[in-house]
Parts: C-alpha cells; structure tokens; sequence
C-alpha cells in the first residue's frame, strides 16, 4: 500500500499545493541559508548601534591632551551640550587619550573615542547612551566592581511593546542618578538598584515609564506614545514626517485588519477612512470590491483609485470575467505594514494623469535589526448566510397561483383554475384539498444559501541587523463560500531583503509570489438572471419540486417547472473555474552621493497569468444542445515600471528644514488574451479540449498601453511650524490622440501648527492646531487603449478573404479627465493627545470627461470618445479620535469615529443637453432616478396606478411620465465608529460601518413582485400576505394576475418609483476579542509572543432594504442586485505564537 503523505493526511495537501510545493520550499531553503549568512556575518563587524542621526551629524570641535576617557567623554558633553549617561566602569579605563578635532561629526568623534575601547553607543532623542560592548563584556570582578554595595539588588527583566515583541535598545536608568544599561536584542537588561529606587524606562517613541524595585525580576510594557513620536509615512516616491504633511492623508495600520477572515485588504479598510467609500460588489470570496475616493467624478471613465504596493502600480483590472475576482486578493492582508490614502490632489499629483480618483499606497512588512524572530498564526472557522427570504410553502404557493388564473379570466371555473395551478406547480392536477395541505415544502433556498468553512495558516520570519535584514512569510487561505460550488483557495509566498552592500549603497528587493484557485457558478461574476444561478433562482423555484430524487440524485428533467432547469445540478456539475497565478516584485538600489544627496533606482513588476475553464454539463439545459462544451481562456498581463529619482535634503541655520525630490517614470501595460470553444464530449468525465468531437471557435487579443512622466517635489519646513508643499508632474500616455498626449500637472499646499506659536504655548493642553490648505490638479486615462486611434479589427472577411475592419474613428485630440481639487483642513490634538483628529472640506471639480458622443449616421460610426462635460463633487470629513478612560490599574477605552458627508452634481453635458440618460441630467448627482411616480393601489378592484407628468392618476404610464425622484444610488454621509477596551492583556475591540442617503432599484424585489402572476414560481411571504383580495383594502401590493397586466394596462411590475427601496444601513462589521498572555508566562514558556482571539464579521446589519444584502457597488458587471451572491457573515478562533 502506497504511503500517504502526512499533509494529506491532516487534510493540508490538494492538487493546488501540489503545483508549487515544492519549489516554494526550494526557495525558502536557500533564502534562509543566505540570510543566516548575512545575519551572521553582520555580527563580525565593529559593535556599534546608531540612530539619532541628525543629532549625530551635528559638528564638534574638542581638544584634550593626556586625559582618562571619562575626562574626555565629560568634556565632549560639555563641548556639545548634549548629555551622555555611561556606567563606571568608563572611569576604570586606564589609557590616556590626545585628540584634536575641528568641525567633524559627533558620530566620527565617538567613533574615535570608544570603538578602538570596545564601547557601543547609542542616540536616543537628545542624549547619548554609552555601554560596554557586548562582545567585551566579562564577569564583574567583586575587587573592582565601586558601583555595586552589597545591599543593591540585581534587578533584571524584560521589556516588551503591547503586542508582547521584546524592545531593544530601552534605556533603564535609576532614577536621580547616571547609573544605567540598555537592553539587548531580546530586550532583555539587568541593572543594580536598590530596595524601593525607581527605575525609568526610555524609549524613542514610548512613553517614558516609571517604576518602582520590589523584586529581582522586573518585566514592563511600554507604549508608544503618539504626542512624541514623528510618525514617517509614505506620501508618494518618499516618506514624510506625519506632523509635516500639508496634503489631505488617511492611514490604516496593519495592525488594525490583522486576522480578519477576508481574501482582499480593501475591504478591511471598509469603515476606517474617512471619505473613502467601499463598497463590496458580491459576496464572492475574492471578489470585487469597489473603492471610491471623495466621490464619482467621471461618467464613463473608470472611478477606481491607484494602487501602488511597495512601489509598484497594480493594473486594477478585473483578472477575469468568469467569477467576481479582486487583484488586491493576490496580496495577504497580515503581511501589510500600512495603507496610506492620497485623497486630494495636492498630494496625489506626484502621479499626475493617473490619481484622478487618488492613490492607494500599500506598504508591505520588513525586516527589523534584532534576533531572527519567527511568528505562526493560525484561525478556522464557519461562515453562513446573513439572510434567508421568507418565501411561500407549497399550499400557498398553489392558491396564489389559482387566485392569479381567476382574477385574469373571472369566467374560469375554480376547479379548474385549480387544475391548472397544480399543473404549473408540477404536482399531479388531482389533488385533493387535504393533498394540498399536505404538500411538502422544499427549501431551495436551504440547498444554494448553504454554510461555509474559513481557514487560514501563515507563518513569517524576521531578523537582521542594522546593516541586514530579511522579512518571509507564507500563506494558506481557504474560504468556502455559502453558495452551491463558490469557493477561494490562495497559497502566498513573500519575501523582503534589505542590505547595506558597503556605507552609502544599499539594496532593497521583494517578491510576492500568489497562487490562487476560484471556483464559480452561472452569474457568480456580478449580476445575473441565469436560470441556471442558484443565488437568483433559489427563492424563485417552485416549493413543490424537490431538489432531489429518492436515490439522491439530482432531480432535473426536460420541461420542469420554475425555469427549466435544476440551478442546485447545475451549479454543482458545470465549472466555472479562475486559476490565477500571480508576482508582484520590487528591486531598489539607493546611493548616497553625498550625506544629503540620494539616488534610487526603482524596478517593480505586476505579473499575472489566469486560466479560465468554463464548461456547461450536456446533462444541464445549457450544455445539452452541445453535448457538452467548453471554453478555455487564458490570459498574461505583464505591467513593468521603472523610476530614477533624485532626492536631496538640509537643513539652514536649525530652523528651515528642506527636501527636494525630482525623477523619471515609465510604465508599459501589456495584456494578451486567447480563447478557444469546443462542443460534443462523449462523457461530462472529460472536460479537455482533447476530448471534444467538434472545434468550434478561437479567439485572440493583444492590448498594451505606455506611460512617461517626469515629477519633481519641494517640501519645506520652519521650526516645524509652518510647512510649504509644491509638486509638478508632466505626464504623457499612448492612450491619449496625437495632438493632447502630454499633460500638466502641478499641485501646492500649505499647513501652519498654531500650537508651536507663542501665544499658544501656554495652553498646555493644546498639542496640534495646523490648519492645511491645497490646490491641485491630476488626470484620469482609465480608458480603452485605443479610444484616441482609428483602430483595425481584425477576425471578419470580405470576398472569402480575410480582412480589416474600421473598429473606431480617431480623435487625436483626445486627452485626460482633468481633476482640479481644493482641499481645507485642521489638524488637531488636545489634553496630552486624548483627543485628536482632523477636519476637512474639499471641492473636486472633475471636467473635460471622457465621454461617448452621438455622431451622424453618415459618418458610418455611431459615436466618437471625447473630452465633454463637468462634475463636481464637495463635501466635509471629520475624523475623531480619543481616549475616554485611561486607569491606573491597566484600563483603556479608545474610540475612533469618522464620517464624510458628500455632494455631487452633474454641471454641464455636451451640445447644450441636459441629459445623455435617464439617470445623468444636468443639475442632478450622477445616477440619480427618473422614474414614473407609484400612486398605489386602487381599493376598488386592486390595480397598480401611477402618477402622469401632470400628476394626475394613469394606468398607462409612459416614458414622458419619468420625473426625477431626487433619489440616486450615491451615499449622502458615510463612515465608522471603532471602540477599543483593553485591561491586562485582554482585548475587546468592535467597528460599526454604514453607508446612508442610497437609493437602489431593487430588482430582486420587482422579480419577487412580478412572478406572483407568473407559472411554476415562488415569491415573498408578505408579498403574498399584503396582496389585494377585496374592496375597500388598502395595500401596497397589487392583485395578482396571470400574464402581469390588467387589461388596458401596465404590467404591475413596471418600473416606478414602486421599486426604489432605501438601501442605508448600520453593520456591525466586525467584533474581535483577544488575550495577550503576559512576559512571566512567556519567559517559562520561552516565548515572545502568545495570544489568542476569536473574530465575528458581519454579526448584524440594521436596514429598511427587503432582500439579502443592501451593500453592492453597481460597477462593472454588477449592474442591480438580481441575482448576486450576497455577504455572509462568519466567525473565527485563532492563536499567534511568536518566538
């Protein structure tokens, strides 16, 4: 008996693992050897640990002749004005020491002074902290050790950050006294102190702690202290100071959406930014999501932000079309450092033509100087349905649709109108009525809407030292999804290197390696009225037909009731399925030319290849008129971009702070497509092409698209109060005609911190008050590549030859969307930061759009692409942030809240129009609804009414009738409210979303609506309890009647304002609670790290919305919500284990 594999035993091992396995294993090998090397090799260099540098760039000039090295050290500090704390055993250094300097650093002075002595160094805010280096260090010599009296206490311990990772290089001081250590890279330290002295712990970036001996073991946690702590953030090509940033920024931490059982990060930012709008398009693991920035600001144009990722620009285009699928999926949200949002143009303009809708930075995790550090993380857990509609049993099923049958002909006999009834339904015409009681009611929506699993494993590895460092990590994520045969499988591979070669030359590389399996069903890639959908057709089919036969089989047969299929067979024996791999890399050289001055040279690489496999089963509706058929579509974008930049930095007299940044772009998107169709399988067990009898068809494409810009950027900074940023970027793209390829693109702001004034400075409990002001300008090219040329189609014939065909006609005065925004803000932080956030108001003015423009019939084209029309978008965001309770026995309760309030107005079409459709007008939002008025029902004899453009009361409405509703399907106020308790480890933290002001047509529900007349169909329970059945009733819900229409009439469910249904709501998005364990456990357990967690997403959603799910973005293919797979909701344990 052949051996299993231990994986496959424990259920790890499948076919999608099968694949790369071995190589992944291959690469992690060798990278572990070569970064041990590193590792290792960076320890036989000259111990000395720097930071601090522009303290230790400040010039020195000191002269001393024949003096011990504390002699010298005393004098360098009094020399410098900066403080130095060393332990005594300095004043034991025997040597004498002659030095004569003249305006060198004060790093190349303490090199001097303490590397040939085997004393290490380090900056920590304003003051130097020196030891005896490690490498040096020996036993104590009781003879000689002064400084330690028999009644001190060595006290020793370990500090730890609030995630439970050890901090290196803390200084431990006895406070009242120069006696002090640091700790090692375990953060580790021992230190002598006596009985009840009080210890102080020092950290740039933490909060200064104080504590008191009471034991020889002293383990302490230390917070990062935000007041102190100059955040860099990612602004663009370089980082930035946080408290130096003029533009209008959101930040999401890593640490934020770490665990949360999703398969793309924009989701986890979903509630957490404000002004940044996601929506999730279908609930298909990996699916779209749609981000809006600020608002809409294009027609027809794509609306989606810039995603750059460690440098490199993602094409966001979907990868296929056969299910819902996401390019941020191909990257695991734990490995996320930060995401930074660019949303105004003053700070997006760096980007020029393509941040029109803003930019998205990603930043993914690295190495940290200290030991190597491995992590594990592992959660499972079940996800289900939100919702189930409440849907008719078999015997009311049958008398609505007898009632239906008489209403429409009054002459009918009830006999057999309910003759006829149980026909439609597939039962036996002869039914009794006690039959009919007793009919079964088979759940249809129980068999597609069905539970799922979640289960995700990852490990990663960190180390280095300040010269190296490496960062891996690997992935395994599966999600079963809650529809029949809808699922995600990804395995994810990343690694990251940083190295100094030699000082002033240093390598930054990564690759991030995805290998992803999507399975899908009929509809499953947006919305759909597919028969053969079991998300559509689940709450439709007849109660009476049951899914399955007596032996289990499925039960479909030619003719069935409903709409002729079996959606559940058909689902589980067709294949939908998206295989996608993917590689996302990033190669940087940086030279310092001189101690301002760098260059970077930037590679980065978005590739992908997806294999699409859609087969449709000959023993389904659909594939049996083919005898089976199946279409193979294989696809391979490869998106490259480089960049040269300059970038240069000084500071005048302490006071004017300047950095200066210029370089150079390309990029080039090329995507290649094949597809092929072949027809007649002998069996539904073969589902290659090789098996098929009848090649019908193959396609091809090729589509690519170049950009080049050229950008510089000047910041400048004054005492840290008042800040000034200017940027430029010209820009050209192979988009764009002939005549408009290149564009401008210039943007400004300003900020001013009042709190660094004098006249504030005695408001202690004002900590910020900057107020920021910008203007700036960026394009939109999300477009077709040829939508400026006069492209050939190839594919047709002409006289059996083959031939060109004129696809398009060329404008090449085609150009950019142009985006001019202005941008008010105010930063604040009060009572030692316990309350802080921002304020802002913007104006996007969106013109020259890129729209689709009616030409004559003459010129033999039906329109042309040109740069029409204006919208504008403004709104105001706020941003709060606070800490309600703090105690002294570990207590803390944070909250988060944001909101953005926005408006959007269409300010001008093209030709003087004042709509190009019924849902873009003049003077209205974008997608706003003209509709017919509902009026109701007629109580005398239950028919529909409608409202003319007079107001008067019709039955026949028609399209003059439309009148705008003032409802549309943009968000009037949107945002998040998260709170945070934490108490000694343990961790409770809650985020509620909600998206207000939207109005959708529900077109789920006008199917409901509609089939209550129609044959074999099941519709809504209060649907059928409100319908009209006598005189004098007042109600919303019409008769039913078979055909849909009253004589001399309109269908019932003809599209009104009967139909647009308040889609707001509040969802609890996510609940999470967690224990940290504590160091003294840790240390006996010889772990850094241990905490567990239990997670629960989408727990409750509060919303007038009838029907599954009232968040989907209509974009793409997702045009109503007939038919998509809703959200569910899911719950998950995990445990992270650090060591």
């Amino acid at each position: 008996m052949k051996k299993k594999h231990f994986l496959k035993e424990a259920g790890f091992w499948c076919p999608f693992w099968q694949q790369w396995l071995l190589l992944i294993i291959r690469i992690m090998r060798w990278t572990f050897i070569i970064s041990c090397i590193l590792y290792c090799s960076a320890f036989t260099l000259p111990a000395k640990r720097v930071s601090g540098q522009p303290l230790l760039e400040r010039p020195i000039s000191l002269t001393v002749q024949n003096v011990s090295l504390k002699d010298a050290l005393d004098a360098l500090q009094k020399t410098s004005g900066i403080p130095m704390m060393y332990s005594g055993l300095i004043t034991e250094e025997p040597e004498r020491i002659t030095l004569n300097v003249k305006q060198q650093s004060l790093k190349r002075v303490l090199d001097t002074l303490l590397i040939p002595r085997a004393y290490e160094y380090r900056a920590m805010d304003s003051e130097i902290i020196i030891r005896k280096a490690p490498a040096s260090e020996k036993a104590p010599d009781p003879e000689t050790e002064q400084e330690y009296p028999l009644q001190q206490l060595q006290v020793t311990g370990v500090v730890t950050d609030t995630d439970g990772v050890p901090v290196p290089g803390v200084t431990v001081l006895v406070k009242g006294t120069t006696q002090g250590t640091t700790t090692d890279f375990d953060g580790k330290y021992t230190i002598a102190a006596k009985d009840d002295e009080i210890l102080v712990f020092r950290y740039m970036g933490m909060k200064p702690l104080e504590v008191t001996v009471q034991d020889t073991i002293l383990n302490v946690t230390m917070e990062e202290d935000i007041s102190e702590l100059d955040e860099v953030v990612v602004t663009g090509y370089g980082t930035q100071q946080r408290r130096s940033i003029t533009g209008a920024m959101a930040s999401v931490s890593g640490e934020d959406i770490q665990n949360m059982p999703i398969q793309s990060l924009d989701k986890a930012i979903q509630g957490r930014a404000a002004g940044v709008l996601v929506q999730t398009s279908t609930g298909v693991p990996g699916g779209a999501v749609r981000v809006n920035i600020r608002g809409i600001g294009s027609i027809n144009a794509g609306t989606e932000p810039m995603y750059i990722v460690d440098g490199v620009q993602l094409n966001s285009d979907a990868p296929s079309g056969r299910t819902s699928t996401n390019v941020l999926a191909y990257i695991n949200p734990n490995d996320i450092e930060s995401i930074e949002v660019l949303k105004d143009a003053a700070s997006a303009a760096i980007y020029g033509a393509q941040a029109a809708n803003g930019v998205v930075l990603i930043t993914t995790k690295k190495g940290k100087a200290g030991k190597t550090r491995v992590n594990f993380n592992y959660y499972e857990g079940v996800s289900a349905p939100m919702k189930h509609m409440d849907v008719l049993s078999s015997s009311d099923a049958v008398a609505l649709r007898r009632e239906a049958l008489l209403n429409n002909d009054p002459g009918l006999s009830p006999n057999v109108a309910l003759s006829q009834a149980l026909t439609d339904l597939g039962v036996r015409p002869d039914l009794t009525d006690e039959e009919i009681a007793g009919l079964p009611t088979y759940d249809w929506q129980g068999a597609a809407f069905k539970p799922g699993t979640v289960r995700n494993v990852e490990f990663n590895m960190s180390g280095g030292t300040d010269k190296s460092n490496f960062y891996l990590s690997g992935a395994y994520n599966k999600h079963e999804g809650n529809v029949t045969n809808v699922d995600f499988e990804r395995g994810n591979f990343k690694m990251r290197l940083n190295h100094e070669v030699v000082p002033g030359l240093s390598v930054d590389a990564g690759v991030n390696l995805s290998l992803i399996t999507q399975n899908g069903n009929t509809g499953s890639w947006g919305d759909t009225s597919g028969a053969a959908s079991p998300q559509f057709t689940a709450a439709l089919m007849p109660p009476t037909i049951p899914i399955y036969n007596a032996d289990d089989t499925f039960n479909a047969y030619e003719g069935m009731p409903g709409t002729g299929f079996n959606p559940i067979q058909a689902a589980t024996v067709d294949d939908n399925i998206v295989r996608q791999r993917s590689l996302i890399g990033n190669l940087s050289v940086s030279y310092k030319i001189l101690d301002n001055l760098t260059f970077k040279s930037f590679y980065g690489i978005d590739y992908r290849y997806i294999r699409a496999d859609y087969y449709r089963d000959p023993r389904t509706p659909n594939g049996a008129p083919w005898n089976g058929y199946l279409i193979d579509e294989n696809t391979e974008n490869v998106n490259f971009t480089t960049n040269q930049t300059l970038s240069y930095h000084t500071t005048i007299n302490d006071d004017h702070g300047i950095t200066a940044l210029v370089g150079a772009e390309y990029r080039s998107d090329v995507r290649e497509h094949e597809s092929s169709r072949a027809n007649n399988f002998p069996t539904y067990q073969f589902r290659t092409n090789q098996s098929a009898a009848e090649p019908y068809s193959v396609t091809g494409s090729w589509s690519g698209s170049r950009r080049l810009g050229f950008f510089g950027q000047v910041n400048y900074d004054y005492r840290n109060k008042l800040f000034v940023s200017a940027v430029a970027r010209y820009d050209g793209s192979s988009r764009f005609g002939s005549n408009n390829r290149f564009g401008f693109f210039p943007g400004i702001s300003a900020g001013w911190d009042m709190a660094q004034e004098r006249f504030l400075k005695a408001a202690a409990w004002v900590n910020q008050l900057k107020l920021r002001a910008g203007y700036g300008v960026v394009g939109n090219d999300q477009i077709n590549n040829v939508s400026s040329r006069g492209f050939y189609q190839g594919g047709t014939r002409y006289n059996e030859n083959a031939a060109l065909r004129l696809q398009t006609l060329a404008n090449p005065e085609l150009g950019w969307e142009r985006n001019v925004s202005t941008n008010i803000g105010l930063d604040f932080g009060m009572f030692a930061n316990r309350i802080s956030g921002t304020v802002e108001v913007f104006h996007r003015n969106s013109e020259q759009l890129l729209l689709n423009k009616p030409l004559p019939e003459t010129s033999g084209f039906s329109n042309v692409d040109d740069n029409l029309g204006r919208v504008v978008n403004k709104g105001l965001e706020i941003d709060l942030n606070t800490v309600n309770i703090t105690s002294d026995d570990g207590f803390k309760w944070s909250t988060n809240f944001n909101i953005a309030f926005l408006r959007n107005e269409v300010m001008e079409l093209y030709d003087g129009l004042d709509y190009i459709a019924n849902t873009i007008r003049v003077g209205s939002p974008l997608k706003i609804w003209y509709r017919p008025r509902y009026a109701g029902v007629n109580a005398t004899n239950g028919r529909s009414m409608w409202y003319d453009k007079d107001g008067n009361i019709t039955y026949l409405p028609t399209a003059e009738d439309n009148v705008p509703t003032k409802k549309g399907w943009q968000s009037d106020y949107f945002g998040g409210l998260t709170n945070t308790f934490s108490y000694k480890g343990f961790e409770l933290s809650t985020l509620f979303h909600f998206d207000m002001g939207r109005y959708m047509a529900n077109s789920m529900y006008q199917d409901w609506y509609n089939i209550m007349s129609n044959p074999g169909r099941n519709t809504l329970q209060e649907l059928y309890d409100a319908r009209w059945t006598t005189p004098g009733q007042v109600t919303y819900v019409a008769r039913p009647i078979a055909g849909g229409a009253e004589r001399n009439s309109s269908s019932r469910s003809s599209t009104s304002t009967q139909f647009l249904h308040d889609a707001s709501f509040v969802r609890l998005r996510e609940v999470t609670l967690a224990y940290q364990f504590q160091p003294n456990l840790l240390d006996t357990l010889k772990l850094d790290r241990l905490r567990v967690y239990v997670t629960a997403v989408n727990l409750y959603t509060w919303t007038k919305w009838i029907g599954y799910d009232p968040e989907f973005a209509v974009d793409g293919s997702v045009s109503s919500n007939r038919g998509i797979v809703p959200q569910t909701m899911s719950f998950t344990a995990g445990i992270q284990v650090g060591f």
